[in-house]
């Protein structure tokens, strides 16, 4: 079977690269993505292995006028002999979801890893306190404006897979489609890949360097654990960096000066960051709200126990007491699990065995096979000759 594949940006190694690259891994099916922006240097460099067209340049830059931009051109673009493919497949952060106006002459499948949350459940934070002065009015009206859309586009999605409960929860609040055409499918995590070593010295904080990651919180925890205890333990901030997210990097580092024993690892190889699991001594996830969360699951996959703020994916993934710990997200309730782990190594120990048991559920194996299931339902003969007639089509 043949699928168009769509994600707006391929720049990093973030979650949404990751779920694309192990997809098209253990796909039976024939891809070809098609995305407006790919950085083949900063992302995984197996998806250079496939073919991606970029329907045209644009760089990841600015929120507003990356939504306006990206947006734009997911309106207008069309994609090259659609009609040629069993199925076109949209992966979405929010904005992708617009390609649709313009491309649903075939099953249309989308894999949603959230929606676009400046215009939902983060809408108030954003014009409260992320937009001000005269900068707040353009944000109202094009949030405004980008619902209208996101509500057309979604009524093309013929199925819908969520990358958690928590995703699904979002979709069902915005209202964007009927409950009977989700179904929840987490990303997994390659538990070969990933091993148990030695228990360092260091608690480990990976992912993305964003704003919303509050890695912040992870940093000042640490300056509250080594102010109450004499401990050798350092903390390694791990992970890779956009340019547009210097900024984040720079706050952080200024925020870090002065506590012992913090370190920043940026851009580490997919082998460097194995290496740092394996000999970690716990995890902490920091991430405001996280649609799903696959560095926890790495983390576990390590055999390591996982400290997380009690919100969004891991509430679904870490077992309180057993895989971890879910906490306030306050400095003060991290400081107190980091330092009950470091008097505890026993304890540490038996949730990190504890993890790793628990994280062989979420297999990629098992997501690409019900992936490629749901890729035969809308794709296979009988479901396209019974495919009802769209004539309407959006035209800008």
């Amino acid at each position: 079977m043949k699928v168009a594949y769509f994600y707006p940006w391929i720049f990093c190694r973030g979650g949404a690269e990751r779920v694309i690259t192990e997809l098209l891994k253990r796909t039976k099916h024939e891809f070809e993505l098609f995305t407006f922006c790919y950085d083949k240097e900063n992302t995984f460099p197996e998806l250079s292995e496939y073919p991606i067209t970029e329907l045209t340049r644009l760089e990841v830059k600015g929120v507003i006028t990356r939504g306006a931009k990206f947006g734009f051109n997911a309106i207008m673009r069309k994609i090259p002999n659609l009609k040629s493919y069993d199925v076109f497949n949209v992966s979405t952060s929010g904005v992708a979801d617009l390609i649709t106006l313009r491309n649903h002459s075939i099953p249309v499948l989308c894999y949603c890893h959230t929606v676009l949350r400046p215009v939902h459940e983060m809408y108030e934070e954003y014009k409260n306190e992320r937009f001000k002065g005269w900068k707040k009015m353009p944000f109202i009206l094009s949030a405004k404006g980008y619902r209208t859309l996101e509500k057309m586009a979604w009524n093309y999605m013929d199925f819908v897979l969520c990358n958690s409960e928590n995703t699904r929860g979002r979709i069902l609040n915005a209202d964007l489609i009927e409950e009977s055409k989700l179904e929840v499918l987490n990303p997994g995590v390659d538990t070969a890949k990933f091993k148990k070593g030695s228990y360092g010295h260091y608690f480990l904080v990976p992912g993305r360097i964003q704003w919303y990651k509050r890695f912040e919180l992870a940093v000042d925890a640490f300056r509250i654990l080594k102010e109450k205890h004499r401990t050798d333990f350092k903390l390694k901030i791990v992970g890779s960096v956009s340019e547009k997210d210097k900024n984040v990097l720079e706050f952080l580092r200024n925020r870090a000066q002065g506590i012992k024993g913090v370190e920043f690892v940026i851009g580490p190889s997919d082998d460097e960051l194995v290496e740092l699991y394996s000999n970690s001594y716990a995890m902490l996830f920091t991430a405001k709200d996280e649609d799903w969360g696959i560095v926890p699951l790495e983390a576990m996959a390590s055999g390591k126990p996982v400290i997380s703020v009690n919100e969004g994916g891991p509430k679904e993934s870490v077992i309180p007491g057993k895989t971890g710990f879910l906490v306030d997200a306050d400095a003060d309730s991290f400081a107190e699990k980091m330092y009950y782990l470091i008097k505890n190594p026993s304890v540490a120990k038996r949730m990190g065995e504890n993890a790793r048991k628990h994280v062989k559920k979420y297999d990629w194996k098992k997501f690409a096979k019900k992936y490629d299931e749901h890729l035969n339902t809308l794709g296979k003969k009988e479901f396209r000759e019974s495919y009802p007639s769209r004539p309407l089509e959006f035209s800008p």
